[in-house]
Formats: C-alpha cells, structure tokens, sequence
C-alpha cells in the first residue's frame, strides 16, 4: 500500500509539472525583464504576472500587485493603479479574506468611476462583478445583486456576450442562495443559451452543474443526476480543468447517495478521490474519504468504514481542518458502536462534540470580527464622502470670495476718486461677515454639542445590546458543551442490554432535552434581537393565517377547537415575513392552550380578524377562554413569566413575539382578559409598492419596484 501511494504522488507531480511547465517559462521570462524596463511597460508586466500567480502563488501576486500599485501611483496611471488594486482584491478573495478583498475593489471602484467610462468599461465591469461576488459569498444578496446587475448593464452596453452569461450565472446563483429556485433556473438558462453559441464548454458545465445542483437542493435527484452527468461529460477531457471533474464526480456520488443505489456512489466517490490524489489536494482527498466511509458504514462494512474514516482524518488533523474533523470522528463513532465497541465509540463521540462546538464558535466570534470590520469600513466611507463635501463648500466659498475680492479691486482702479466710499463699503461688508461667520459659529457649535449628545446615547445604547447580546450568547454557549457531551454518554449508555439503566438513561435524556430546548430559545431571541428586517415580502394575509392556523395541529387543545379567519380573500401586506411569522405563531399557540382551559357554554373557538388602521394593520386573535387576573396581564410579555404552573413552557412566547413585532416598527398588546373573551392585538406599519411592473411569484424585481412608508 505504501509503494501505491508513492507511485501515485509521482504520477501526481509529472502531471503537476506538465501542466504548470508553459506558465512557468512564461513567468520566468517576465521575472527577468521587469527589472529592465521602466514607465508603462513595467507596470504591464506587473500586472501580468499578478495575475498569473492568482492561484499558484498568491504571496507573489501580491507582492506584484502593490509594485504595480506604487509605480502607478508615481506615474499618474490611474485606469492602471485600478486593475492592480482589483488584482490583489482578487487574491484575498480566493484567500476567504473578503474584508480585504472589499477594500480594494472600493478603491479601484472609486478611481475607474472618475475615468472616461468609455476607456475602462471592461475595467469597470470586472470589478463591479467580483465585488458582488464578495457580498454573494457574505451573504449580502441584496448588495450583491445590486453590484452584478451595475455590471450587467455595462456588459450589454458593451455587447460583452461571455460577461453577460458570466453575470446571469451569478444571478442565478444569488436567487440559489435565497431558495429562490425559479428565477435561479431562469437565469442559468439565460446564461446557458449565451455560452452554447459561443461554445465555451467549460461555461456550459458550470452552467450545467448550477442547474443540477438546484434540483439536488430541491430533492429531485434524478433531474441532478441527468445535468451533473451532462456537465461531466464536457470536461472529463479537459486536463485544465481536473478539479471541476473531480467535484462533478463527488456530487453525482452524492446523488446516488441519496437514492440508495451505493455501489455507484461508491464507484463515484473513489474516481473523484483518484483524481484529487493525483492534483494532491489533501482537503478534497479528506472528504472523499469520509464519503466512502459513509457509504460503507450504511452497508454494514464497519470495518472498511473505520479505515477509511482513520484516513480521513489523519488528514483532517494534518490541514488542521474541524469540518473535516467533525465528519470523520462522526463516521467513525457510529462504526465503532455498531461493532458495539462503546469505549472507542464514547472516544470518537467525544472528539465529534469537541470539533462541533469549536467550529460553533469559531463561526460566530469570525461574524462578530466581519460584522465590526464591515461597520469600520462603511464609517470611513461615511467620513470620506463627509470630507469631500466639506471640501467643495470650502472651495466654493474659496471661489466666491476671490471673486468678491477681483470686483472691489477693479472697482478702486476704476473710481478712484470714491475711495473713501468704497472703503465704508468693505467696512460694512467686513462687518456682515463677521457677523454672519459669528452666527455661523454658534450655530455648528450646537449642532456639534447635540451630536455629541445624541452619540454618546447611541453608544450607550449599542453597548447595553451588545453586552445583553454576548450574555446570551455565552450563557448558551458554556452550557452547551456539557449538555452535549452528556448526551452522547446517554446515547452510548442506551446501546448497553440493561432496561433499568436504560430507563434511568432516558429519563436523564427527556432532561437533557429540555434543558437544549431552553438554550435554543435563548438563542432564538438573541437571533431575533439582532435581525435586519426587511419589510419587502408580499404576503397574503389570508392565506398566511390559516398556515399559521394548521401549524397548530401539534398543540394540546387543537383538536377540541375551532378557529374562523375574517380576512378579505385578496388582502395582500407588505412586511417581514419571518417576524410577524413568530409573533402570530406564540399568540395563537397561547390562544389554543387558553381556550381549551374555559369556553364557558361555547366549545373552544379563536377567531383572527384584520382591521385596517389607515397607516397600519391591525390583526386581532380573539379566543374565549379563561381569561387572566389583571396583575397576570400586566406582566405577560416580560421574560420567562409565567402566568400558572398547569402549563408547560420557559414564559419565553409572548416575550419573542413582543421584540419581534418591535422590529417591524409596531406593537403587541392585550386589549381584554375576561372569562369568555380575550382579545391580543398586533399592529405593524403599512407599506405600498409603486406600480412600475407586477409582482412575480412574490418576489420583487430588483430593477423596478420601490417600497413607500405610508405615514
């Protein structure tokens, strides 16, 4: 097996050497020259060899990419200075630094915005296209789109039929990405038609295996299969272009993975892993490992199962990788228990949890690091834009008073003989300055103590959220690990013959349940305290309520009720769909459990009913239960209150709904509590869209619609 591997490796750097060997004569020639040359010719070659070292070696792309910065800068070469900005943006994105990468593209942005667009179109465009792509890969889908249709734009202007297709991709992707798998496959087929006529094949398998991987997203597998094949056969003869073929093989795998038939996803997952053992990418090799092991592991062969899972992981910890960690130790886990060998099976367990909650919390504290970047950034652009205005009143002011200053000269030389009254004038007009400059004065001086003010409350303001936000966050999270290391012992305890301890086990795990359920709700609000809402969904209402309505069919009480929904057939809102879903979905569950407690002679009934406010909609959930004594009303929203012991529950469901119609700018209240009838409300602003083109499947056209507060 060793001399396999090393015959492999061999095989793997002839190959590696045959197809870098045209590059490298190519950079070696650059390298000589670029100390030989001077002016434009050098910053030409700069550029080029920046961009050649792109993926094969990214410390002397950059260090390229600054020499060309620099020698453009000395040389006034702005279109220049901009594309090698945009090269070293480009390496920090293939690095997954996008914070850096988003510097630069802004910088570069901002220069070829001040050139003739005419000059530096296809400049422009390029770096319009991969600062969406950094958005896309932040999950920014709003400014990413904004970005890739500002390129577009430039790219039919220009006729450009390979950048067009390169940014209907990137739409469709950023549709992809929302679920949005209508106008994803809408624009992968745009993008399709354009690359078929110009033949590119290796854009047509990209195009292919976007679509493919839309239908696996949508479960409809054998549409995947169909289109990753296709995507396959375009470039399984292409030797540039191995690691496509090597991640096309994995997703076919995948597929049939997924449909059961293992010995194909088998036979798959092994040709992808002889290609990356080939190119020597060891974190490709890894997961490919860790899929075989999966594949045996569901047929039964433990024992192929944890050799290959072993491997996997003698790599994952080499690259220092915890996703690849966290799948092998997963793997070998569940071998190891079905072999029913509980020691080795509590170790991996252990080693799983460990991996798991490291990427948990690498995930977010790397948010928080983005997040705070993101801000920093946009304040300094902020403060440059602050800068520059500040700059032209100057100017302009600057402007005025020579002016002033050339007519009073020209008015002494030419009437001399009215000196002494040309003087009273200037001692007016210096007195009207200097007043005005006084007034001037005071006045900055209060708008500057007011700001400071209204800063100094804003600061507070975000530090109490954000102390509150990092309390929940931690609270959850050092709780977190031992919950889950307690649950994989009960789940190693369970698998032993023993039915009292299993009894006990179990007991100990319905704790263990609760007490994650809790800590999942805590997060559930500190995720609602820190969401953007975006009050750009059109919702039926009618339709909306009733879903509302039929997710009840698991509360205790659903059954004995009956519910009735006074909302006009064609009634359509506009608001944040996720927020008002999760208060309306803990005002109607606490309906349920509170009109199955009392209904008087009536059988428990909630009615929904809207009401429109003029400048808000009202919803009101009317049920006739047991209503609640006024000391109990007056504290229902707070946190973890609970208005009796007969029912289950943390007191957590009226708080989340509370903050979450906050969001939306509106309110939540209790408008009676009474034996019979209790009655909540929720009011949110109304919203209207303007009539530049319809509604599509419910979602808004980037390109046409606008949304209007109505006050």
């Amino acid at each position: 097996m060793k001399y396999i591997f090393t015959f492999v490796g061999l095989l793997a750097t002839l190959f590696a050497y045959g197809q870098s060997d045209s590059t490298s004569i190519l950079t070696d020639s650059l390298e000589k020259r670029v100390g030989s040359t001077q002016g434009s010719k050098k910053i030409k070659i700069l550029l080029r060899l920046s961009t050649l070292y792109h993926s094969t070696n990214p410390t002397k792309s950059l260090k390229y990419g600054q020499e060309a910065v620099n020698l453009s800068q000395r040389v006034k070469a702005r279109p220049e200075m901009a594309r090698a900005l945009s090269n070293i943006g480009y390496v920090y994105t293939l690095q997954g630094n996008y914070i850096s990468a988003l510097a630069y593209y802004l910088r570069a942005l901002d220069i070829l915005q001040k050139e003739n667009p005419a000059l530096v179109q296809t400049e422009l465009a390029k770096t319009l296209d991969r600062l969406a792509q950094v958005y896309y890969q932040k999950g920014y889908y709003e400014q990413a789109l904004k970005y890739q249709l500002k390129a577009l734009k430039i790219q039919e202007k220009s006729a450009d039929q390979a950048g067009i297709a390169s940014s209907f991709d990137h739409i469709g992707s950023i549709y992809k990405a929302q679920k949005m798998f209508v106008e994803a496959l809408e624009y992968y087929n745009m993008s399709l038609k354009i690359n078929r006529t110009t033949q590119s094949n290796v854009a047509i398998s990209q195009n292919l295996g976007n679509i493919g991987e839309v239908y696996f997203l949508q479960k409809k597998y054998k549409e995947a299969l169909d289109f990753y094949k296709r995507a396959f056969e375009l470039i399984s003869h292409e030797n540039h272009y191995k690691t496509n073929e090597a991640n096309l093989l994995e997703h076919i795998g995948k597929v049939y993975q997924q449909q059961g038939e293992y010995n194909n996803a088998l036979a798959y997952f092994k040709k992808s892993l002889g290609i990356r053992q080939m190119l020597q990418n060891k974190d490709g090799i890894s997961a490919n490992l860790s899929d075989i092991a999966e594949i045996y592991l569901a047929t039964e062969k433990y024992t192929q199962a944890i050799q290959y899972a072993q491997q996997s992981l003698l790599l994952a910890n080499e690259l220092k990788s915890r996703i690849r960690v966290k799948n092998a130790s997963h793997a070998l886990a569940e071998a190891y228990a079905a072999q029913k060998d509980f020691e080795q099976a509590y170790r991996f367990q252990k080693l799983y949890n460990r991996a798991n909650d490291s990427l948990y919390n690498e995930s977010k504290l790397k948010q928080i690091a983005e997040l705070q970047a993101y801000y920093d950034l946009n304040k300094k652009e902020e403060e440059k834009k602050d800068l520059l205005q500040e700059k032209k009143v100057l100017q302009r002011k600057a402007n005025d008073n020579t002016v002033i200053l050339n007519n009073k000269q020209l008015t002494i030389y030419a009437l001399g003989f009215v000196i002494l009254l040309a003087l009273a004038t200037l001692f007016v007009l210096y007195n009207r300055a200097r007043f005005r400059k006084n007034l001037t004065d005071e006045l900055e001086q209060k708008v500057n103590d007011r700001t400071a003010y209204l800063k100094k409350l804003a600061d507070e303001l975000t530090r109490a959220n954000h102390e509150l936000d990092t309390f929940l966050y931690k609270a959850s999270h050092d709780l977190k690990g031992p919950l889950s290391s307690l649950e994989g012992l009960c789940h190693v305890g369970l698998l032993e013959q023993d039915e009292r301890k299993g009894m006990y086990f179990n007991m100990q795990r319905e704790v263990l349940n609760r007490m994650q359920l809790l800590l999942f709700r805590i997060v559930e609000i500190g995720d609602i305290r820190s969401h953007q809402p975006e009050t750009t969904e059109t919702i039926k209402l009618k339709k909306h309520l009733k879903s509302v309505v039929r997710s009840m069919r698991r509360v205790e009480g659903y059954k004995n009720t009956s519910f009735s929904v006074d909302v006009n057939e064609d009634l359509v809102i506009i608001t944040d769909g996720e927020m008002l879903d999760i208060a309306l979905d803990n005002i109607v569950k606490n309906a349920v459990q509170h009109a199955n407690s009392y209904y008087g002679n009536d059988s428990p009934h909630i009615r929904l009913v809207y009401v429109d406010l003029g400048d808000y909609h009202q919803i009101k959930i009317i049920d006739n239960g047991s209503g609640m004594p006024l000391e109990i009303s007056e504290r229902i929203f707070e946190m973890f209150f609970r208005g009796t012991d007969n029912f289950k529950g943390f007191g957590l469901g009226l708080y989340k709904a509370k903050i979450a119609i906050s969001k939306l700018g509106g309110e939540i209240s209790l408008l009676k509590a009474e034996k019979g009838e209790t009655i909540f409300s929720i009011t949110i602003p109304q919203y209207k869209v303007t009539q530049e083109s319809p509604i599509i499947n419910g979602a808004i056209h980037p390109k046409k619609h606008h949304y209007i507060k109505l006050r």
